[in-house]
């Protein structure tokens, strides 16, 4: 089992809220990881300490990188995090003076095949035709879209996707559940964020459920429909344990 990001006992505090507390989690190479959480629940806390818009408090993430021999091993340094990986954390802000292409181009100049990589992710978008257009014109389900091919451009071995179908209407979520299945197909690995139940249970092959900033469970979609359960009926079991609650006080 080829680890991507190690999380290893992060917590970051805010002084007005709870952010996250001691939280592990393990990306695996080949699956699409489902982070699924109500608002609040510390997601995006998370998320953007994974990314390295935030300094934990204590613990520590690695991610895949390589060295210069060209084989694979493991750094917690920001520039190797972000070379190999793709981001979307939130919702995306992009240049609205800009083309959606020099959007992309503002990551792509860091890669040789940086221009044709950004092309590939507007193709893969559905935003292909419109790579010429002023950003500004688009629709907030469009500037996803694009967040989406800014965190693609430079062909990431992997992805980390916070809330991406936000703002998307069902065939833009129907669309994104095919292009996160394809990815998968060739090999990139992916961590997405949700609060949507029925998302987390259409693509995911792992599902971490966080809650109150700490991580109370972890399993293989298969291991839990084994179980013939559904994932709402699941989530709602483990949620409801740390508040000493029973599903019969539903």
């Amino acid at each position: 089992m080829n680890e991507i990001i190690n999380v290893k006992n992060v917590t970051k505090k805010y002084k007005n809220s709870k952010g996250i507390e001691n939280v592990s989690l393990t990306m695996v190479q080949g699956e699409v990881h489902v982070l699924l959480g109500a608002n609040g629940a510390g997601k995006s806390t998370l998320m953007r300490t994974i990314a390295g818009l935030l300094v934990p408090d204590s613990g520590e993430v690695f991610y895949y990188g390589q060295d210069d021999k060209n084989s694979n091993n493991y750094t917690s340094e920001l520039k190797e995090r972000l070379y190999y990986g793709g981001f979307l954390i939130e919702q995306p802000e992009p240049f609205g003076y800009m083309t959606a292409l020099e959007n992309l181009m503002q990551k792509g100049r860091y890669y040789a095949d940086g221009k044709d990589s950004a092309q590939e992710a507007l193709q893969a978008v559905g935003l292909a035709e419109r790579q010429n257009e002023k950003v500004r014109s688009f629709s907030t389900g469009m500037k996803q879209r694009l967040g989406i091919a800014v965190a693609l451009t430079g062909r990431p071995k992997y992805l980390v996707l916070d809330e991406p179908s936000s703002g998307m209407d069902i065939e833009g979520r129907s669309e994104l559940d095919e292009l996160l299945r394809r990815l998968k197909n060739e090999g990139v690995s992916v961590l997405l964020s949700t609060h949507l139940v029925h998302e987390a249970e259409e693509i995911a092959d792992r599902i971490t459920v966080i809650h109150d900033g700490i991580i109370l469970k972890t399993c293989l979609k298969q291991d839990f429909l084994k179980e013939k359960k559904s994932l709402e009926k699941w989530y709602l079991e483990q949620i409801r344990i740390p508040a000493g609650r029973t599903e019969a006080s539903a």
